[in-house]
């Protein structure tokens, strides 16, 4: 190898050997390890899933609990740490036990209340009852809304938290109830002011006894009926806004019957009929018609009155102004937008009643059109909700019309104007 080759074979060796560096030095740039770092939110107490400021250096994975506390982790990158981060968790959900007070003494095999209070709860109650030693009776459940858990007192125990199961013996109770909280931790209670409520329980099976309605029961009453609702049983939590339903709960496995009371107070509703347009009348586009009503408003101030149906169809109710309730008319004009066809109708809204329909009518086109017949056999179309008058048919702008057919229509109108006169006399 002479020498200059030599020496450009160490320049590219140079030039490459620099290149590698500069590429690796660039890899080692954009794959720093970066460690994950709790955020200003770990070790703080919150009342809420936190959100924000979980973790000051790597991504923050699924905040998980709160069942004690919430907890999460922060996750490095590139080969760095992971760690885990927490926050304490103060609830704002509580339960209260209301009935029994303690000291009752309960038999087995019968029918008892429990109730409570609660704040900030959802789901399920859970109602157990617990003795010395620490088997935990379950009694069910109930919607945490509802207040109450209606029960009869079962036999079946275990122990704690396992499946070892045992016949429940006589002596003295915890009453228990377990919720959760809005974001799920799990409420529980035992105790007042750290004395436990204490019921007595015989194993004695006492007889079944069956649910009757009380004098509530088939009475029209004007509120809801909070007295008499069973002369035998346990009554439930009333139902409805009139009429209202309750159960009255056998006792000791006994029968359980449904109960009703009716309400007094009868919903007074606008009773109105629409008179006008008439059945069957023409209306023509474009012309004032006036509508009437006759009947009771019984307090309505104004109707939103439309015009439905024809060639709107059944949906499309179109504006045609309010129209005042006491005065029992209303002018309108036929809108010269629709279509002319027949069915249309006039519907009147007010707040808190059913909308009240007039009868079907026609529209007809303001256009006055002309078919010429006889002097005494022509139809003419008014602008009025009539439902015509014999002298002229109409069928083609008045500007097309020869001075013949115009001599007919005036003749027709005259007659017709005679007719009515002699009429009146």
């Amino acid at each position: 190898m002479n020498k200059r080759n030599l020496l450009l074979t160490i320049f590219l060796s140079a030039v490459f050997f620099s290149l590698a560096n500069l590429s690796l030095a660039a890899t080692m740039q954009t794959t720093a390890l970066v460690n994950g770092v709790c955020g200003s939110t770990d070790g703080k107490t919150v009342s809420s899933i936190p959100t924000e400021d979980l973790c000051s250096a790597g991504t923050a994975t699924t905040v998980f609990g709160p069942n004690p506390g919430f907890w999460w982790y922060c996750e490095g990158s590139n080969g760095g740490v992971k760690v885990a981060c927490r926050a304490n968790y103060l609830s704002t959900g509580s339960i209260k036990l209301i009935s029994p007070v303690g000291g009752e003494k309960w038999k087995l095999g019968k029918t008892y209340a429990v109730s409570w209070e609660y704040t900030s709860l959802k789901g399920d109650v859970s109602v157990s009852i617990v003795n010395s030693k620490n088997y935990s009776c379950g009694q069910g459940s109930a919607p945490v809304e509802s207040k109450q858990l209606i029960f009869t007192l079962g036999k079946e125990c275990k122990y704690a938290d396992s499946q070892v199961k045992k016949t429940m013996e006589p002596g003295e109770y915890i009453i228990a109830l377990s919720g959760r909280d809005v974001n799920g931790k799990t409420i529980s209670y035992a105790m007042e002011n750290g004395n436990p409520i204490y019921v007595s329980v015989d194993t004695i099976t006492a007889a079944p006894i069956k649910g009757v309605c009380g004098s509530a029961n088939g009475k029209t009453v004007s509120s809801i009926p909070s007295a008499n609702l069973c002369s035998s049983g346990i009554a439930s939590s009333v139902m409805g806004e009139g009429p209202w339903t309750w159960d009255c709960n056998g006792l000791n496995n006994g029968e359980t019957v449904s109960c009703k009371a009716l309400s007094s107070v009868v919903e007074e509703r606008a009773e109105l009929v629409i008179t006008r347009p008439v059945s069957g009348s023409t209306l023509v586009q474009g012309s004032k018609s006036t509508a009437t009503w006759t009947g009771s408003t019984l307090g309505v101030v104004s109707y939103s009155v439309c015009l439905v149906g024809g060639s709107l169809g059944a949906l499309d109710c179109k504006d045609l102004g309010t129209a005042t309730a006491n005065q029992h008319s209303f002018v309108w004009t036929v809108p010269n937008d629709v279509t002319p066809a027949k069915g249309f109708q006039l519907v009147f809204k007010s707040s808190g009643n059913e909308p009240i329909f007039s009868s079907f009518f026609a529209i007809d086109s303001a256009t006055a059109v002309v078919t010429p017949t006889t002097k005494s056999s022509t139809t003419v179309k008014g602008d009025s909700d009539s439902q015509g008058s014999e002298g002229l048919t109409i069928n083609k702008p008045i500007s097309q019309m020869t001075r013949e057919e115009l001599i007919n229509i005036l003749l027709a109108i005259i007659q017709a104007l005679s007719q009515q006169k002699r009429v009146a006399n």
